[in-house]
């Protein structure tokens, strides 16, 4: 394997300050400050693939990564995962007891004794952070958090007498201008219930219009209109052949047969836009009746009296929460797909 030299350095600068005793959270706002590139970005530059860019900024999660990383010191890793049902192809981590080390395949770029040290410091980290207590009850908005500024998944913690919901990109950059300070959770559940009773009440009154929609519209109207066009275009082609074969037979004029055959051709496409016209309108419909009868769409509406939101309300109507300051966050809904294509439908 050879050594890229300038990530080296990189490597080599976060193992000297974490060993000479700054925290993770330092080490990454260092970084951040000399737009140093995350592994992500920089191996997405050099043309490589990564599973996630994200948004390019330093956190202790980052900083940690590499101080864990035995790579550094020769070492390859190798069985850190494998596949526990072969049918869903999902992979279980492999403790790091049960992994294949084999040492000096490579020149190392880090000691064996700084690499040492940084795992002693690290378990003392984690050691300290362990004798804080936590709640370990799953909150409702588990995953669903994300800061609307920097796109950064929201940390939940608790604090002397409630939890409180708050980004770490301002801990440790100011490039997005994240809020700072977060939210109280009890403040957001009030916020978050209101606007999910707004939308509740509006797919309901979208249910009951489509209901009444779908009564004021005949059974398979738009089914028999389209057949009864498609005939009628059927008709004006024959007759259109009949006159082309008058006029080669000599029956009919030139100056018959274009004026007719002009005539003709503007009925057939009329008649053919009136079906497609006609086509989008069955689409429509075929769409409506789906919406009224989707099930996502009928538990939503079983909402309608609530007054408290739970598990099941927040899985079932919401995809992301996206926060950018106290008196201003917006929801991804997870039925938002339905009403798009009922949108482009009525286009």
């Amino acid at each position: 394997m050879l050594i890229d030299h300038e990530a080296a350095m990189i490597v080599t600068d976060i193992f000297l300050w974490f060993t000479q005793g700054k925290r993770l959270g330092e080490i990454a706002k260092i970084l951040n400050g000399k737009q140093i590139d995350t592994p992500a970005t920089y191996l997405g530059k050099k043309g490589y693939k990564v599973a996630r860019k994200g948004n390019n900024i330093w956190y202790s999660t980052t900083v940690k990564a590499i101080l864990k990383e035995k790579a550094y010191i020769g070492t390859i890793v190798n069985h850190k995962t494998e596949v526990a049902v072969i049918s869903t192809k999902k992979a279980k981590i492999i403790p790091p007891e049960e992994r294949i080390e084999c040492e000096n395949q490579h020149e190392a770029i880090i000691s064996k004794e700084i690499f040492t040290r940084s795992e002693i410091l690290l378990k003392e980290h984690v050691f300290r952070k362990k004798q804080v207590p936590h709640n370990t009850e799953k909150n409702i908005f588990h995953g669903k958090i994300r800061c609307g500024c920097c796109g950064n998944k929201m940390r939940i913690r608790m604090g002397v007498k409630s939890k409180r919901i708050s980004c770490q990109t301002p801990s440790v950059s100011e490039q997005y201008g994240c809020m700072k300070g977060g939210i109280q959770e009890e403040e957001l559940k009030k916020v978050i219930l209101e606007m999910v009773k707004d939308q509740i009440q509006l797919v309901s009154n979208r249910i009951t219009a489509l209901g009444k929609e779908r009564r004021n519209i005949p059974n398979g109207s738009s089914a028999k209109k389209i057949e009864l066009l498609e005939t009628k275009v059927q008709e004006l082609k024959r007759e259109k052949f009949y006159l082309y074969e008058g006029y080669v037979e000599g029956r009919v004029t030139k100056e018959e047969y274009q004026e007719k055959a002009k005539e003709l051709s503007n009925e057939i496409s009329f008649y053919t836009q009136s079906i497609e016209t006609a086509t989008k309108q069955k689409e429509k419909e075929k769409h409506r009746e789906r919406l009224q009868k989707n099930e996502k769409l009928k538990e939503i509406r079983s909402f309608e009296k609530i007054e408290k939101l739970d598990s099941k309300i927040v899985d079932c109507m919401i995809d992301t929460i996206y926060i950018y300051a106290e008196d201003r966050i917006e929801i991804k809904w997870a039925f938002e797909d339905l009403f798009v294509a009922e949108t482009e439908n009525q286009v």
